[in-house]
């Protein structure tokens, strides 16, 4: 009985020493190119260019200080958080007003404005791009961060398709719960 559980603890030994190798090959692949990134940032421009492979004389933060000051990367990202927001907000409102009417109420073309929905799947984003823009253009609101916000907010058809079937499976003792 000891000879067989001492084999069984050597076979699990041998299967965590393998998979703990490949976990650490694929850790290597995953995380290389970050650690050399990083490190390709630190170097200057000039040792970068003319030392590729090599290494490097110095290290140095003024890439990031020219990223942050000279090109203002910060209002960009500011940028990036408003239009975020504003439109996870948006999207929001639109996807659980649209998917509660549909997942909880019964009327006459429910059906119908959900198969609209999926049928708005099939067509790329790109076909909307010119009728898109001449809104855009007819409401005054090209190069603005409302004219991002509204494109992006527009493409609800896969939440409100999401949000109606966990409404439609929400039993009505839940409904009634609440009222």
């Amino acid at each position: 009985m000891k000879k067989s559980s001492m084999s069984l603890f050597k076979k699990l030994s041998e299967f965590h020493l393998g998979s703990f190798i490949v976990i650490s090959i694929y850790s290597a692949f995953i995380i290389g190119p970050f650690i050399l990134l990083i490190y390709h940032s630190l170097r200057p421009r000039q040792d970068f260019l003319t030392n590729t492979l090599g290494i490097p004389e110095s290290l140095s933060f003024d890439g990031y200080i020219n990223v942050f000051v000279e090109w203002s990367y910060l209002t960009y990202i500011l940028n990036s958080i408003f239009i975020l927001i504003f439109t996870l907000l948006l999207m929001m409102f639109l996807a659980l007003t649209a998917s509660y009417a549909l997942g909880r109420f019964k009327f006459k073309f429910r059906n119908g404005i959900l198969y609209y929905f999926l049928f708005g799947l099939m067509f790329p984003i790109q076909l909307s791009m010119v009728p898109m823009f001449m809104l855009m253009r007819d409401f005054g609101l090209l190069n603005t961060r409302w004219s991002a916000i509204l494109v992006i907010a527009m493409s609800i058809s896969v939440p409100i398709l999401l949000m109606t079937g966990f409404f439609r499976s929400l039993p009505n003792s839940i409904y009634e719960s609440a009222s």
